[in-house]
């Protein structure tokens, strides 16, 4: 078990890591080259773009995942892609237009300068590219084709940081070229995906075989789950577009740099799920699979607080070191949004309700989640600024954990121990804020 764990951990998961970890390497040069407030402005587009991949294709890239696998014949594939494909073209096609032409209301609406309206056109291009770069990478993933999935995910990563690194060079790395080189590296991925299935499918890709039939039945599996996925893509986004809204870009910059360089930790687990989900799933009635989980989680957990202690003591030089002095504010909540990326990344050891499958569940504990960061930070931001959405996220992760045990430890025991975590956590937690304060 171990040893198919390990496996799973190099062939999949750690290349799609490395792929995420580059963003981490852009860091330096994003902040330095654009400043707290023009990154503040990328960050208030991610967020958005969180929300809007989700919502818009009414989450049409699930319905591919589950029943592409499930179709008798490669033209039935075919039919199921083709019809995502277009499907989330035109709604973000019509969506991007909308956008460029209310832009200046827009932006007056979500108290931005109208300065960023020249970038409306870039940005809605760049919501499209990326929705069907998402697209192919699930229709490979499901169908058993990993590493063509994976191509296309580096492929698009590394292209991006070459042409980040080329515009840096020449000094010229502002908010145009940041998303033209998400465009041109996603224009290339979406090629490559194109070019697989061609050869695949031995048919002109994407230009036939749109199925009416075929869509409703990806729309009627997809559309329940937007509410849950919503409730997700609510508790990791909002916060960015209310502090960019209400507080300020520059302060969303601050928060945005120690954000990213806490999502580091969100890569680490999604590297231990991608490993682990798979082992637990074919062998969940072993004994021996129980205490593999509880294993996983000790290692998983010992490593997060050594994590934590040493950024409790260095932020400031973490900060500087990866975005530097004009980010300083940021090492202030370095620290908490670490612990946030912890507490929820933790859920990942508790599958009861994956095992027994119950994913109504999951989705009333991931809405009400949802819910909650959502009404916490809209109150708790105007009235206490950026710390008002590092506690509102901290409290969401909190919430959605505790459902998480509660809930999967009555259907599928673990032996877990909690009690040394907790207690170094809260030891940690008094440290800081006596710092901080």
């Amino acid at each position: 078990m171990i040893k198919r764990f390990y496996s799973d951990l190099f062939i999949y998961a750690l290349p799609m890591f490395l792929a995420r970890a580059v963003g981490l390497l852009l860091l330096p040069i994003y902040t330095r080259q654009l400043g707290p407030v023009d990154f503040g402005f990328i960050e208030f587009v991610a967020a958005s773009s969180t929300i809007l991949l989700l919502v818009l294709p009414l989450e049409i890239n699930q319905a591919v995942g589950r029943l592409i696998p499930e179709a008798d014949s490669n033209l039935n594939q075919y039919k199921i892609f083709t019809s995502a494909f277009w499907f989330t073209f035109a709604v973000f096609f019509g969506f991007g237009s909308l956008i460029y032409i209310s832009r200046f209301q827009l932006l007056d609406a979500l108290n931005l300068s109208q300065n960023y309206a020249q970038y409306a056109l870039l940005i809605c291009i760049h919501f499209l590219v990326l929705a069907l770069v998402n697209l192919l990478q699930v229709k490979f993933r499901f169908t058993s084709q990993a590493k063509s999935s994976v191509t296309i995910n580096l492929s698009v990563v590394m292209s991006n940081f070459i042409l980040v690194l080329y515009f840096s060079s020449l000094d010229k790395l502002g908010i145009e070229q940041y998303f033209l080189s998400q465009i041109l590296a996603g224009l290339i991925g979406i090629t490559l995906g194109v070019v697989m299935l061609s050869k695949q499918y031995k048919t002109p890709p994407l230009l036939k075989y749109i199925d009416i039939l075929v869509l409703k039945k990806l729309l009627k599996y997809s559309m329940p789950l937007v509410v849950s996925s919503l409730g997700i893509a609510l508790a990791t986004s909002i916060d960015r577009v209310i502090i960019g809204s209400s507080v300020g870009l520059k302060e969303l910059g601050y928060y945005g740099a120690a954000l990213r360089l806490s999502a580091i930790v969100a890569l680490g687990f999604y590297v231990i799920s991608s490993a682990m989900t798979p082992t637990v799933y074919r062998d969940h009635v072993k004994a021996e699979t129980k205490l593999f989980i509880a294993g996983i989680f000790q290692t998983t957990s010992f490593i997060t607080i050594t994590l934590l202690a040493v950024i409790t003591f260095y932020s400031a030089e973490i900060i500087d070191l990866f975005a530097g002095e004009q980010f300083s504010t940021a090492s202030k909540y370095l620290f908490y949004l670490t612990l946030s990326a912890v507490i929820s990344g933790l859920y990942i050891f508790f599958l009861g309700m994956d095992i027994q499958k119950n994913t109504t569940l999951l989705s009333k504990i991931n809405l009400s989640v949802g819910a909650t960061v959502t009404i916490l930070t809209c109150l708790s931001v105007p009235l206490y600024g950026v710390w008002g959405a590092v506690f509102s996220n901290l409290a969401g992760g909190i919430f959605r954990l505790s459902g998480y045990v509660y809930f999967s430890q009555k259907l599928y025991f673990v032996p877990f121990k909690f009690a040394w975590l907790i207690s170094l956590i809260c030891f940690l937690i008094i440290i800081n804020a006596a710092i901080t304060i």
